[in-house]
């Protein structure tokens, strides 16, 4: 099978070839990129800050606030099948997929403000503000979110430029998360001192700012290049079955669910471990530090890495990787810090290739859904996986507070050993077990570059 296409080599022109092998300029990777990162200016607000905000500062009970988070993600996975459906459905002078990123900045600016805001309402008034405004802001991130994520397909049908583009907007997804992570303490304590309240909404009003322009940059400096049949709406029974019959998909977000999952829980439960396992507080920022540099060298090292190895041994050498390093730090004794330091880093790094490599093989499954149905349904597509990832968040906030409660957990207290293996579990053994789990999917996964190039000329000779 002829392999120019899967490597970027110029076709004759033909009005009906396919864009494999266009070369995105990196003026419009960081354009893209750019996306990424004005969304995490909210969602690293929402995972970071949220709980906080909501226990310390609105004063809401925590057994509330943990239950309508679980309940509030997962209908929000449910929202964004429903965003896949009204994307597949859209058709604009500016494409299906960018007018949601143009008509959806100010929208998502005000409803993070409120979202952040404290009115002084009774406990039952701050409840119902709080699921309102919540909702709100899960809502809107799947109005941006889920067009944001199927551009890629439609920006290039290149593998390797849509690894190279996934790589891109995770590095602005990094770039968000640190600097919500860090400047947001910083900003309200050196403006809004001791009024949290204030500090927050105002906070919120600077990022939505940044945010605001770097979702125009984003809209503005990309394109969509492959061109959809004008979507014919489906009916229930048959968008199931395009789903059921795009095997590459259910496995892909199966394989994205565990890994996220994974990730989610190593984050979350780092902060327990280096609290109470090593006892040293002072080496937080420290870890925080080599989990994101760590996974930022990684996510830069997947094109580089799928050039050589094909997508799925790529997801297979990262989540081998998570597991190993799982194992050998559930093993090392919480007294030998440079061993635990090399182990986590070793974590970070490997740890951090498989999701732009997942992020770049998705695309894929869009072209092979129209190959195996005739249906071209990139909303439908990345709203599954959206619901996928959504639900992996829950997952994860449940399994961590399960067994941190189940194993004994007492905050700011000496932990018992029972309680100090459970965060160790959670830290090293469930991200492996998961991992495996992944492993297991990868297995199954059959959408090579071989087929893909089938597909792609199939496809082109359709057309032609």
């Amino acid at each position: 099978m002829d392999n120019t296409l899967a490597k970027g080599v110029e076709l004759p022109h033909n009005d009906a070839q396919p864009e494999p092998s266009h070369k995105l300029s990196v003026l419009e990777k960081l354009s893209y990129g750019s996306g990424d990162l004005a969304i995490n200016f909210y969602w690293s607000m929402v995972l970071t800050y949220m709980l906080f905000f909501y226990t310390d500062v609105v004063k809401l009970p925590a057994a509330v606030v943990g239950t309508m988070f679980l309940l509030v993600r997962i209908l929000d996975g449910f929202i964004d099948l429903g965003m896949g459906a009204i994307i597949d459905r859209t058709q604009t002078r500016w494409g299906k997929l960018r007018p949601f990123i143009l008509f959806g900045a100010v929208p998502m600016a005000i409803v993070g403000i409120l979202c952040f805001s404290a009115p002084d309402f009774g406990m039952t008034g701050k409840i119902v503000y709080a699921y309102i405004t919540y909702i709100a802001i899960m809502a809107m991130m799947s109005f941006i979110g889920t067009p944001y994520g199927a551009l890629t397909s439609a920006m290039t049908q290149n593998p390797l430029e849509r690894v190279s583009l996934s790589s891109y907007r995770i590095v602005g997804s990094m770039i968000g998360s640190i600097i919500v992570s860090v400047m947001t303490p910083i900003i309200i304590g050196h403006f809004w001192p001791g009024n949290n309240q204030v500090g927050y909404r105002n906070t919120l009003m600077i990022y939505s700012v940044f945010a605001l322009v770097f979702y125009m940059i984003c809209f503005a400096g990309t394109r969509e290049r492959v061109a959809a049949k004008k979507a014919v709406p489906l009916p229930f029974r048959k968008s199931a079955r395009v789903l059921l019959l795009n095997k590459p998909l259910l496995l892909i977000t199966f394989i994205y669910l565990v890994f996220q999952a994974a990730a989610g829980i190593r984050s979350s439960i780092s902060i327990y471990y280096v609290n109470y396992n090593l006892d040293r507080t002072d080496l937080l920022s420290l870890f925080m530090l080599i989990t994101f540099g760590g996974n930022l060298i990684g996510t830069l090292a997947a094109p580089l890495l799928t050039k050589w190895l094909e997508k799925k041994n790529a997801i297979i050498l990262g989540l081998s990787g998570t597991i190993i390093s799982g194992v050998a730090l559930f093993l090392t004794d919480y007294s030998n810090l440079p061993m635990v330091i090399f182990w986590t880093l070793l974590s970070s790094l490997i740890g951090g290739m498989p999701a732009a490599v997942i992020w770049g093989a998705l695309p894929d499954t869009v072209e092979y859904s129209e190959w195996k149905t005739g249906h071209r349904t990139e909303g439908l597509i990345y709203g599954i996986f959206s619901f996928g990832q959504k639900l992996s968040i829950a997952i994860s906030g449940a399994l961590s507070g399960y067994i941190l409660q189940v194993t004994g957990y007492v905050p700011e207290a000496v932990q018992t050993s029972t309680a100090l293996t459970g965060i160790a579990f959670l830290l090293c053994l469930l991200p492996a077990i998961l991992s495996a789990l992944g492993i297991i999917a990868a297995l199954f996964y059959k959408l090579d570059s071989r087929l893909f190039n089938r597909i792609l000329n199939d496809m082109y000779h359709q057309k032609a």
